[in-house]
Formats: structure tokens, sequence, C-alpha cells
């Protein structure tokens, strides 16, 4: 790991009355002479709002950018990922950016021989030092070492509970029910939830799952709603508890013979709290986003069908544990409508945009939306919806 050189950002201001008064123009910080940065692969904000960063592409490797939102003078600092694939990206707070990134490792030794597996590892960033940290490697059991090639999903970086996120991720539990003096226990991988301590870099298991679970869907404040098993490939099976206190009970069956599902993915809850998102994919191949009723375990209503019946991709949000938007063809869709109107409001300031709000600070006072523009690229724009202050932060 290495770190680049400081560098300048795009600074422009831009003011708008979105149904409420603007502040005066400051003047634009000067423009610092740098290489061109390259790709933008994600940009995120910072829980108080007060900093973003962004992922991108420079001299020829991938950096993690972090910036002051209210000062254009201060050089951000840069931290280097060498040329390492990255894949999930957030803050977790105010204080840590995680990032996960990918690579092979050759010379394993498997009991089909020596074979190349391709892993991944979280990134934990302190935001003022740059210090990097590597969370969630191989898992030590009772007797063995396992080399676990997945270091598990991002669900919830738990706004209530700054420096700490929630992820849900395959490890070794060990039971110690029939131990003797040549058998200790015996090892089982199960894909649990656990919560980092990310100044510490030190995780505790928060729910254990079983060997037949593959999902979890959590509030964001980290109480698990639902654990989704798959008992067999051709069925999931939901255990829900809608207070997200107390035990899970069986709530849905899913069997994809009888339903006209060919798959089903879960996320977080509706914005009414009674329901789980779900992107359904038909036999035909179209789909749609449904909310699957913690209660009766039914699909209960359609919360987005794309005229075209196919979906690009799903915007999650980790600060919320829940899908924001949906991408299509038919173009950007917010799944909350107050999100859906800001949205209108900010493409009206950008005239031929299409803008897709990537993260909001906590409150919904700070955003930053992504603008796809008629020429095929995009930029990135900072909103402070008190002060009524735009910016474009960056732009590929």
């Amino acid at each position: 790991m290495s770190h680049t050189p400081r560098l300048s950002r795009v600074f422009i201001s831009v003011f708008l009355a979105l149904g409420i008064s603007a502040a005066a123009s400051a003047q634009a910080a000067a423009q610092e002479k740098t290489t061109t940065p390259g790709a933008i692969y994600d940009v995120d904000l910072s829980s108080d709002g007060k900093s973003y960063a962004i992922l991108r592409e420079f001299q020829g490797q991938t950096i993690v950018a972090i910036y002051d939102a209210d000062d254009a003078t201060k050089p951000p600092l840069a931290v280097g990922l060498g040329d390492l694939p990255t894949w999930d990206f957030a803050w977790g707070g105010d204080s840590h950016v995680l990032v996960r990134v990918s690579a092979e490792r050759s010379g394993l030794r498997t009991t089909d021989g020596l074979q190349t597996i391709r892993f991944s590892r979280w990134m934990v960033i302190e935001k003022d030092t740059g210090e990097l940290h590597t969370v969630f490697g191989n898992e030590t059991g009772q007797d063995y070492g396992y080399f676990i090639g997945s270091s598990g999903d991002l669900l919830s970086t738990l706004p209530d509970k700054p420096g700490h996120a929630l992820f849900a991720r395959t490890s070794v539990s060990i039971s110690l029910t029939r131990p003797s003096r040549l058998e200790r226990g015996a090892d089982d991988l199960t894909y649990s939830l656990q919560e980092l301590n990310l100044k510490r870099t030190r995780a505790r298991e928060a729910e254990s799952g079983g060997e037949e679970t593959v999902d979890w869907v959590v509030t964001e404040s980290g109480d698990a709603i639902a654990r989704i098993d798959s008992p067999h490939e051709d069925r999931l099976t939901v255990f829900a508890s809608p207070s997200g206190k107390g035990g899970l009970s069986k709530i849905a069956d899913i069997k994809y013979d009888e339903s006209p599902y060919s798959k089903v993915q879960f996320y977080g809850l509706t914005t009414d709290g009674d329901a789980i998102q779900a992107r359904v994919t038909e036999d035909s191949g179209a789909q749609k986003m449904m909310a699957l009723d913690l209660h009766s375990g039914e699909f209960s209503k359609v919360l987005y069908a794309p005229a075209s019946g196919y979906i690009q991709d799903v915007v999650y949000d980790h600060r919320r544990a829940a899908a924001s938007a949906v991408i299509s063809s038919n173009g950007v869709h917010h799944l909350d409508p107050a999100e859906e109107d800001i949205a209108g409001k900010l493409e009206a300031a950008v005239p031929g945009s299409t803008m897709l709000i990537l993260s909001q600070s906590v409150g919904g006072a700070r955003l930053i939306a992504k603008a796809f523009m008629p020429d095929g690229k995009a930029q990135y724009y900072f909103y402070d919806a008190p002060g009524g202050r735009l910016e474009l932060i960056a732009a590929e």
C-alpha cells in the first residue's frame, strides 16, 4: 500500500433557489495545477455531512481522496490502494472510510491440490491520518485455519452507533457439544451478522446464522429483521421478526417451481417499515421491485416496475440499510418520494441531467448526487439544503 500526493479538487459553486432562500455566493478557491485524475468509481458523504470521499483512478492506481466539504482551500488526503480492484465503498460514521478490495492468491493447498483463489478484504481508512487497516482475514477454528475468500457484505454503517458497522459474512463457529481428548469440538462455517468496531478493528457476533443461511435484512440500527435460508437450490425460506426484537419466525417458503419468480433478492425495509424490499425476476426475465409483507409473508405490492421490464442496478444505502433507488432503461427512480422530489429539483438546476442521490448526511441536510449527462458522462454534486448551495465536486 502507498500514499499518493495530495490533490486539488474541482470547485464550482452554483447557488439555487429550490423553494428556499439561497445564501450569497462565496468566492471559489483558486485552482491548483495537478495531473487530471482518471475514472471516478464512487463518491460518498460522511454521516455529519462535513466530509466526502471520492474513490477514483489517479496516476495508474486506485485512490480514496477525502475532502473537507466546507473548505475548498484545504487539499484532500489521498490514500493509495495500488492496482487492486475495488467493490463496496462507504463512510463508516464520520471518521472512517470503508472500501472492499479484491485480489488473487496462488499456491493454496486444498483437497483438490494447489489452487489459485480470488478473495476480497475490507480496508478501514482513518480520515485524519490516512492509516489503513485490513479486517476480516482468514479465520482460525478449533483445530484448523480456514482461508475464507469473501470478506462479507456491509449491511449498515449504524448511524446511531458512530464508529461501528454491521456486516453479514461467513465465519467459523466452534461447537463444543461433544468434546473429548481426541476431538475438541466441531467447526461450522456460518453466514452470520458481525458488528465491527472500526477504531479497534475488532468484531463481535451480533446474530448467528445457520448452515443454510444466505442473506440477512437489518434495520439501520442493526436489528435483524429477517434471515433468509436456502435449504435447497430451488427455494428460499424467510424467517422474520417485524419488531426487530426477539426470535425470528418463519413467514415464507418461496419455492421457485411453484412461484411466478425464478429469482428473489432482498434488500431492506420499505419506507413504511412493514415489508421487505425485494427485486424479483420472472421466468420471462422481467424484473421489478416488490414488497414482501413481514406479517403475511406474501408479496403485497409493487414498489417499482420499469416499462422495459429490466432493472440495471439497485442502489443500496448503507446508512439506512435499504435500497434507495432503482436504475433501469427508463432512468432513475428513487424509492422514497421525498428523494424523488429533491432529485427533480436538482435536475431543474442542472439542465439535461438525470440525478441519482448517492448518499445523505444524517437528517438529510446535505447530500451527494450523481448527474447523468446527455453526452454519456457523469458529474458529481455536493448539495447543502439549508444554505441552498450546490457544488460540482467531480466530473468524468
